[in-house]
């Protein structure tokens, strides 16, 4: 886990209904865990059917002890620097195919909170890299935000396992040499 006193959960990508980030906001306002103040960072620019003005206004009508904070759209140094900055890595997505932003989270040993849809659970190991929910299910984020604020003594053993998954299976080199040989043996 970073160094300091707040546990920072971390949200990139487009702020867009799909991706779930609203549900991630409520939840925000209702997860409880006295134990230390926690701060929700969200990287992402509007995408499609959202206007910065209604993502600003909703950020601004939040309250209570949970700080949220709306950071815009980030790429290069900025988003390594957003990833560097998280203590885990939350994708509350209602629909993906398989998101690379979950592999990015994996390469910056980050345990991961996402919804189980698409070929997410073939990155995230539920119980070894991070936790699955329900995709959509509000009550279900928040049980499961919980119960990995339970177990905040398996985060830097989770983040460990999801970048040496990462480096496994996922980088580049590795993720190419198995397309081709993948190739091969369709052609063959």
């Amino acid at each position: 886990m970073r160094a300091g006193s707040k546990l920072r959960v971390g949200y990139l990508s487009s702020m867009e209904d799909l991706k779930g980030w609203a549900d991630l906001l409520t939840v925000s306002q209702r997860v409880e865990y006295p134990l230390k103040e926690i701060e929700f960072h969200f990287y992402g620019g509007s995408g499609v059917g959202e206007d910065t003005d209604s993502i600003r206004s909703l950020f601004e009508s939040c309250d209570g002890a949970n700080k949220v904070y709306w950071h815009g759209a980030v790429s290069g140094s900025a988003k390594s620097k957003a990833f560097l900055g998280m203590d885990i890595f939350c994708l509350p997505s209602h629909t993906e195919a398989f998101p690379l932003v979950i592999l990015e989270a994996m390469s910056y040993s980050l345990p991961i909170i996402a919804s189980n849809v698409g070929a997410i659970s073939d990155a995230v190991d539920s119980c070894r890299g991070g936790w699955l929910y329900r995709a959509g299910d509000r009550d279900d984020l928040k049980h499961v935000l919980e119960e990995a604020l339970e177990q905040l003594d398996k985060w830097e053993s989770m983040g460990e396992y999801n970048r040496s998954k990462f480096e496994e299976e996922y980088a580049m080199e590795k993720f190419s040499s198995r397309w081709h040989q993948f190739i091969v043996d369709v052609v063959n």
